[in-house]
């Protein structure tokens, strides 16, 4: 009987020891699983500025583009306007 005791004494003290030791685990891996997540939504909330920030230059561009091609098209129908003119003033002579 006082074997089976110790031994079960034995048995109580390693699966306490066990209890303790993967408890620990749990908290370290909760922590390092809640510091990803943190650093995931960091992340994310970067990418989606960047993204924003991209997008706005874009249509930045995109409008730079666009008068830039309007003053062209002004000035091309300009240079046609008076090359008609001294066309035509030439023929008359």
């Amino acid at each position: 009987m006082k074997k089976l005791s110790a031994i079960l004494a034995v048995v109580a003290v390693v699966a306490i020891v066990f209890a303790v030791v993967f408890g620990t685990q749990k908290g370290n891996l909760q922590t390092n699983l809640d510091s990803v997540n943190q650093k995931l939504a960091e992340t994310e909330s970067a990418a989606k500025t960047a993204a924003d920030q991209a997008a706005t230059k874009l249509a930045e561009v995109e409008a730079a583009a666009q008068t830039a091609a309007d003053e062209a098209a002004a000035k091309l129908a300009e240079t046609e306007a008076a090359a008609q003119t001294a066309a035509d003033e030439a023929a008359a002579k």
